[in-house]
């Protein structure tokens, strides 16, 4: 762990010293002094470096795993077998599994706490990218207890998924010129009502 942070913070450190180059405060970023005549974004989500943090936004944490937009475990469904293997990596490896559980429940915190949460332009859940490695640490624990044959299949689904994002990407629910979640789907979104699965209506169906 102690090794894990320090890398972490050397890491971090280019973006600390840019951030402090050119806006004189290294925790500031770019993102506060987006042009609001151009984007449409109000100045308390600015001012939030754009999380907005309410209880309705359990309904996006459920949207970054399980949906069929954006959902990481839609995306590359061979991590879900990640959650199976955290029970066997606490029965060994106590402290890892807690630092590591906890490291991806703020994450995801978070980032369903922001208010472009699917990650505008992009194949997948841009944000949770941060969230794989911790997932994928336990799929070891996973194939020492039930071998390699699930593994391997939705390893296989997982890979096919991903190449079908070398496409042009799809951003159905963007609103551009307001930088946020199009209206039509602002309801919609703190729900579990379906908004939209590009995997298939999307990219396989301009892959064939």
């Amino acid at each position: 762990i102690p090794i894990f942070l320090i890398s972490s913070l050397i890491g971090l450190l280019p973006l600390i010293l840019y951030n402090y180059t050119i806006l004189g405060e290294p925790l500031k970023t770019l993102t506060l002094y987006m042009d609001q005549k151009i984007w449409n974004v109000p100045s308390n989500e600015l001012e939030n470096y754009g999380f907005i943090f309410k209880f309705e936004n359990l309904f996006i944490a459920y949207r970054l795993l399980f949906d069929t937009y954006r959902g990481l475990f839609y995306y590359s469904p061979v991590l879900f077998l990640g959650l199976i293997g955290f029970y066997y990596l606490w029965k060994k490896h106590k402290g890892d599994a807690i630092f590591a559980a906890l490291i991806s429940l703020l994450l995801l915190f978070l980032f369903s706490n922001r208010y472009f949460w699917w990650g505008s332009y992009s194949f997948g859940p841009r944000f949770l990218v941060l969230v794989i490695p911790f997932f994928a640490l336990p799929l070891i624990f996973f194939i020492k207890k039930f071998g390699l044959r699930i593994f391997l299949i939705l390893l296989i689904i997982s890979g096919f998924v991903n190449i079908l994002g070398l496409q042009h990407w799809e951003d159905t629910v963007f609103d551009q010129g307001k930088m946020r979640i199009a209206q039509s789907y602002e309801k919609k979104q703190y729900s579990f009502e379906k908004i939209y699965d590009p995997i298939i209506d999307y990219y396989f169906a301009l892959f064939i």
